[in-house]
C-alpha cells in the first residue's frame, strides 16, 4: 500500500477556517435588528425582526430560548425560519405567553421569568436577541384552595 499524500489547504481556505474557530460572523449583506416588548404579564407579544439592506432575499432562523421561563408551561416555543423577499425590510412574528397550567410551575418562587427571542442565520450563528421577562402573579385563593387539608 502507497500512502496518499495530502495536499496543502490554500491560503483563502486557511483564513476561512480560522475565522470559524474564532467564531467569526460569516459575511452577510444586511445588518439585523429586534423590537419588542422586555417586560410585562403573560400575553401575546409580538417581535419584529428588521434588515437594513433589503436590496437581496434573506434568510434567518428566530426561536425562543427558555432562560428561567420554560416552554410549554410560560409560553409556547417559537422555532421557524423567516424568508425575507428583496425589497422586504421587516417581518413580524409573535410569541404567546401563558401562566403555567401546571401548578408546580406556576407557584415557584419569584415574581418572574425570562425567555430570549433570538435571530440567527440559517448555520445557527445569532445575529441579534432580545430578553423578554414575564411577571408570574400567583393566585394566592387557588393556592390556598390547593394546598388545604380536606
Amino acid at each position: 500500500m502507497h500512502a496518499r499524500r495530502l495536499s496543502r489547504p490554500s491560503r483563502p481556505a486557511l483564513v476561512a477556517l480560522a475565522a470559524l474557530l474564532l467564531g467569526a460572523a460569516p459575511a452577510r449583506a444586511s445588518t439585523f435588528s429586534l423590537s419588542g416588548p422586555t417586560s410585562g404579564t403573560c400575553s401575546n407579544v409580538t417581535f419584529t425582526v428588521s434588515r437594513d439592506d433589503s436590496s437581496i432575499p434573506e434568510t434567518v432562523r428566530c426561536r425562543t430560548i427558555g432562560i428561567t421561563a420554560y416552554p410549554t408551561q410560560h409560553f409556547f416555543p417559537v422555532d421557524a425560519q423567516l424568508v425575507f423577499a428583496a425589497g422586504e425590510s421587516t417581518k413580524s412574528v409573535a410569541v404567546e405567553e401563558m401562566l403555567p397550567p401546571d401548578p408546580s410551575y406556576r407557584f415557584q418562587t419569584g415574581d418572574t421569568r425570562t425567555y430570549r427571542f433570538q435571530v440567527a442565520d440559517t448555520g445557527g450563528y445569532p445575529l441579534c436577541e432580545i430578553a423578554k421577562e414575564i411577571a408570574v402573579r400567583p393566585d394566592l385563593e387557588a393556592f390556598r384552595l390547593l394546598v388545604a387539608e380536606p
